[in-house]
């Protein structure tokens, strides 16, 4: 079985490429010498690392974006999950404290805090967004 060293065989195959691309060149411009000739592959290549590192750049930048989404969606459902949990005891309060405009102002009139259900102000917020979407819908 033939082992193959990669570090022996990447150099050598970038070589092969730049001397196929030097070929290429001095072929289409036959005035050039294969100086001239390299110094185009040279400046291609530095062009396309160029262009490769802008477009890995964007790919990151979009992939950071997308991890970001995922995350904000996962602390929604979970933010979800905890109000489904808590809701049963909202709406027993909401009961005893009828007519107020805001979740926060049923608590606040109740002496009770998100913390006394297991939610985050955060959770509060989302749980008012959802009841305002509910009474607009």
């Amino acid at each position: 079985m033939f082992m193959i060293d990669l570090e022996t065989l990447l150099p050598l195959s970038a070589v092969r490429l730049v001397e196929d691309q030097v070929r290429q060149v001095h072929t289409e411009r036959p005035d050039l010498d294969m100086r001239d000739a390299l110094e185009i592959v040279c400046a291609v290549l530095e062009g396309n690392q160029q262009d490769t590192s802008r477009i890995l750049a964007a790919a990151r930048a979009e992939h950071a974006k997308v991890v970001a989404t995922a995350k904000r969606s996962r602390d929604e459902i979970d933010a979800l999950a905890r109000i489904q949990t808590a809701y049963p005891e909202l709406e027993r309060l909401e009961a005893r404290f009828p007519g107020r405009s805001t979740a926060a102002k049923m608590l606040a009139d109740a002496g009770r805090t998100w913390g006394d259900f297991g939610l985050t102000e955060a959770d509060g917020a989302l749980f008012q967004e959802l009841l305002d979407e509910h009474a607009a819908g």
